[in-house]
């Protein structure tokens, strides 16, 4: 009898020292869009038990073995999060979403490093989730002007969107020019320089980042600014969301999310149609879609991101008319239009795969390789223009943060490239009936850049900045039109001298809401 006492008074004290044994769980608060680290949050698991993360973001929290926690995860200008961690999980990984641009703390690309607004030397311009559900993102303009010095504009109403930076963009009437923009870490501006977002659906979207002047020395050509659009991301859980919106001139859209969300997975899946009938004569306007964004977090080292997107579109072109008989007849449209059905026709599918490695807290890369292909036809009041473009490239960069004596500071050095293979062709056109052929042509354009950055913590309070990239451009043509009657064949190649474009910026912190900088910075305008 005294031993089954005595064996059962050291079952229970060995289970005792079971439960109570303690371990340490590390982890990671992120940006759930920009998976940069969030320094600074606070990870609470009661009023005593309470940590902050370090400037990379990381933690370190005492758990007791064999008990279910739950942590609550904060973030000035993030929005809450309750985890409950795997209890057999030594690592976690927190996600938290941005809730409004306006507030200095939320995490920016920085540039690429990755910084907060306040601490980000140059003019940027933010939206996110909160932001572009303030406004019907059928018409993104809304939405996208609300940043300053930034200004979008569309033909109709949903394509033909052009960007203006700065008064630089404005210099064509339909695709942008004088700017990079990039859709998921993917170049949507070609390697000649233009923009095209006709196959972008703006209410996908769940992070905007636009940055003001030149930024060549990290982002390639540019003089006007870089835009950086991302899709959202899904909440927390499995989601179904269905939505449908009419208005006025027919207006009719149906779109379907499908969401997986988790601290290993993040899968955003969209369907959706949309038309409207216009409010002037050979107004109308088709578009379907579909999209998936997927994020991998494999552990607190590695991410891999997948987007494929394809979209269709057919979207008629009223075109110019007087004045006054806009006035008199504002549904009216321009006759030569009418008699060719003017439209813009467009079929266009974009894939790229991202990894983010981190070798080290210190030591990280980035790498994203994307193809594509567009097929589209404009008819306009007078020409049939008939283009088959395909897009591949690949972007990557490396960032470590070492000291150099007693400064802190971080090198960054990395290289993008681009080409485009077209085939485009142009004929008369004459009251809907296709003429002669007027151009027969292949166009190879391309441009690759390498860049390197170093930012220097000169004090605790100041920052600078040292970049430059060197921008290469070529273009190669082949006209399959001889020369004759009248015509020039236009075979060539040609290969710019390389341009190195500087950038250098201060940036003091001179309270905790208010930072001041000076930016000198060169960009350029591809021929």
């Amino acid at each position: 009898m005294i031993k089954k006492l005595l064996w059962l008074l050291f079952l229970q004290g060995s289970g005792i020292l079971l439960y109570g044994q303690s371990y340490h769980l590390k982890g990671f608060v992120r940006d759930l869009y920009l998976n940069q680290p969030i320094p600074g949050a606070v990870v609470r698991l009661s009023e005593r038990d309470t940590v902050h993360t370090d400037e990379d973001g990381a933690f370190d929290i005492l758990l007791r073995k064999g008990r279910e926690y739950h942590l609550l995860v904060t973030a000035n200008g993030y929005g809450s999060k309750t985890v409950t961690p795997d209890p057999n999980a030594i690592d976690l990984t927190v996600l938290l979403e941005s809730m409004n641009y306006q507030l200095s703390s939320i995490q920016v690309r920085g540039l690429y490093n990755g910084e907060s607004l306040l601490h980000s030397p140059g003019s940027i311009g933010n939206l996110v989730p909160k932001d572009l559900q303030r406004n019907n993102l059928i018409n993104f303009s809304n939405t996208f002007n609300l940043i300053t010095g930034a200004r979008m504009e569309f033909r109709n109403t949903s394509t033909g969107a052009r960007i203006i930076l700065r008064g630089y963009g404005n210099q064509n009437n339909n695709t942008g020019v004088g700017y990079k923009a990039y859709y998921n870490d993917i170049p949507i501006t070609d390697a000649d320089g233009t923009t095209v977002l006709d196959d972008i659906d703006f209410a996908t979207l769940g992070r905007v980042e636009v940055f003001k002047g030149p930024v060549s020395s990290v982002y390639g050509s540019g003089i006007g600014g870089v835009v950086n659009l991302m899709s959202e991301k899904a909440p927390d859980g499995t989601t179904i969301r269905q939505s449908f919106t009419t208005g006025s001139s027919g207006l009719e859209r149906e779109a379907t999310s499908i969401g997986i969300g988790n601290e290993r997975d993040n899968i955003m899946l969209n369907y959706g149609v949309q038309k409207t009938d216009g409010w002037r004569l050979n107004d109308d306007s088709r578009k379907n879609f579909w999209n998936i964004n997927s994020s991998i977090y494999n552990n607190a080292k590695s991410t891999f991101t997948f987007f494929a997107g394809y979209a269709q579109s057919l979207d008629q072109i009223p075109g110019q008319v007087d004045s006054l008989g806009l006035i008199r007849y504002p549904d009216t449209a321009e006759l030569t239009n009418i008699r060719n059905n003017s439209r813009n026709e467009l079929e266009s599918i974009r894939i790229g795969l991202t990894q983010e490695y981190f070798f080290s807290p210190r030591f990280s890369n980035k790498t994203t390789v994307f193809v594509g292909s567009q097929e589209t036809g404009q008819w306009l009041s007078a020409i049939l223009t008939k283009t088959d473009k395909n897009i591949l490239g690949a972007r990557t960069a490396f960032n470590l943060d070492v000291p150099i004596g007693n400064v802190a500071s971080k090198f960054t050095l990395g290289t993008e490239v681009i080409k485009n293979v077209l085939y485009q062709k142009t004929y008369n056109l004459t009251n809907g009936v296709l003429g002669t052929l007027r151009t027969d042509q292949e166009l190879k354009p391309m441009q690759w850049n390498a860049f390197g950055k170093v930012e220097l913590q000169l004090a605790k309070k100041t920052l600078m900045v040292f970049s430059a990239a060197a921008n290469f451009v070529m273009y190669d043509n082949i006209d399959l039109i001889k020369t004759g009657g009248g015509y020039i064949n236009q075979t060539g190649f040609k290969r710019f001298t390389p341009l190195v474009t500087p950038r250098w910026v201060i940036n003091h912190l001179i309270s905790e809401h208010v930072s001041v900088y000076s930016n000198y910075s060169m960009g350029f305008g591809q021929p």
